[in-house]
């Protein structure tokens, strides 16, 4: 409730704890009452803002949990890869991951051979990474691939045995190969999608 004096609004309210008494508030002390709730309603929100920033550098921080399957599905395929379990993969065991380092524009082994350091490097790295075509591929369009370009993107879906390729009038880089040991027809187009059937 609020009462009007000689020139100077005054509040005047019922304390909660007792219910009895009345505080009169003289039109200074009302706004610094309000200054002071405005002033901790701002310290408040400055530490909401500075708690949130400092959960979220905490939270980032954190590794992923997929990080250990990561490793494992990295160690499993170095597994698969190393045929003869000599310790470096190299010549048709090396193709399809020296075909994706080419792809993802990495350093190539001067000498045709990966370690298993160099390739559990590449393999965190996403450089080994397959990517399934996209629905409806391959497309039309202008093809900008060079026919090694295209070859290295069939090896590195598991192509083998690829034959010379010839682009069509569709800008599909295409050919024969070998996929899995049975023979395939397989197209490459400009987005980079491997199709074999």
């Amino acid at each position: 409730m609020f009462a009007a004096t000689a020139g100077m609004a005054t509040a005047v309210y019922k304390t909660p704890a007792s219910g009895t008494g009345l505080h009169v508030l003289s039109f200074l002390g009302w706004e610094m009452h309000r200054a002071r709730i405005k002033l901790f309603t701002e310290i408040s929100m400055v530490r909401l803002v500075a708690g949130t920033a400092v959960l979220t550098a905490a939270l980032v921080a954190i590794p992923p949990l997929a990080f250990a399957a990561d490793e494992a599905g990295c160690a499993a395929e170095w597994a698969q890869a190393d045929v003869d379990k000599d310790g470096v993969i190299a010549g048709p065991e090396a193709d399809r991951y020296i075909a994706y380092i080419r792809i993802r524009a990495q350093a190539e082994p001067k000498d045709g051979r990966i370690t298993q350091d160099a390739f559990m490097q590449a393999c965190r790295g996403d450089v080994f990474k397959a990517q399934a075509p996209d629905p409806g591929a391959p497309f039309k369009g202008a093809n900008s691939f060079t026919e090694a370009q295209a070859r290295d993107r069939a090896v590195a879906a598991g192509c083998t045995d690829v034959s010379t390729l010839s682009k069509d009038a569709d800008g599909i880089w295409r050919g024969t190969a070998r996929k899995a040991g049975a023979p395939v027809n397989v197209a490459i187009d400009f987005k980079g999608n491997v199709v074999s059937h």
